[in-house]
């Protein structure tokens, strides 16, 4: 696993590692200090968007959710993230995402990153 590089500081860097990545996909493994609220699964999402990151200069802002379910009940402090970069026009750049604890989906949506 490749460690993720983003500027969040704790408490608010959820976005650990990166478990496998290719061209349009990538698996993140993020964790908490207790179980997530919703906002914080989201913020996780974004943050797990880094993984397709070339320029370590350039900050990404998330812009737009959408379409975002709770499938599960959210109760544990570690997860696995799929994001999948669906489209990009020049800065921004469109991603959908699972949520996942084992084989379970527990959360899915939508977002738009803009990047500096």
């Amino acid at each position: 696993m490749k460690k993720l590089n983003i500027p969040h500081q704790e408490p608010l860097h959820f976005a650990k590692s990166i478990v496998s990545k290719n061209a349009h996909t990538a698996l993140v493994s993020v964790s908490f200090s207790t179980p997530p609220t919703l906002p914080m699964l989201i913020e996780s999402a974004a943050q797990s968007s880094g993984a397709f990151n070339i320029d370590a200069s350039c900050e990404g802002f998330l812009v737009m959710m959408k379409d975002i379910h709770v499938h599960q009940d959210i109760k544990y402090t570690e997860y696995t993230i799929e994001i999948i970069l669906q489209n990009e026009l020049e800065k921004l750049k469109y991603f959908t995402f699972k949520v996942k604890k084992d084989k379970q989906v527990i959360c899915t949506g939508s977002l738009v990153i803009s990047l500096s």
